[in-house]
């Protein structure tokens, strides 16, 4: 696990959110279990592992529903180092993919949110 590791950052200071996502947007790939860490590497292309439990239904939901990629999320349940070396790795290899796909779904989202927005203020309006 060592090899490479000058090329691993950890983030451990306090930064706002536009800040965050300015930096995930130039990480080739993430590995988090925070959900807004993932949603926020969702939203700008950037491949990720989301780390989680099966009970943890809301970052379950919003990864394989919201944004449609239940095969990056790797439960903790019942953790083995190979089972988490093989999704790397397919996740890894598959990075540039998952970047195109994750920039298409964030348009589409996006697309959704503003056509909503815009439902809403016409409801006011009324």
């Amino acid at each position: 696990m060592t090899k490479n590791q000058e090329k691993v950052v950890l983030i451990e200071n306090e930064y706002n959110a536009a800040i965050l996502k300015g930096f995930i947007s130039k990480l080739d790939f993430i590995i988090s279990e925070r959900l807004h860490a993932l949603i926020g590497a969702a939203s700008v292309g950037t491949p990720f592992i989301a780390i989680t439990v099966k009970e943890d239904i809301r970052s379950q939901d919003i990864i394989s529903k919201t944004v449609g990629m239940e095969d990056l999320i790797f439960n903790i349940n019942d953790p083995s180092i190979n089972e988490f070396m093989l999704k790397f790795e397919e996740v890894y290899n598959n990075r540039y993919n998952i970047k195109n796909n994750l920039i298409t779904k964030s348009k589409e989202i996006k697309e959704k949110c503003f056509l909503g927005f815009k439902i809403f203020i016409e409801g006011l309006s009324r």
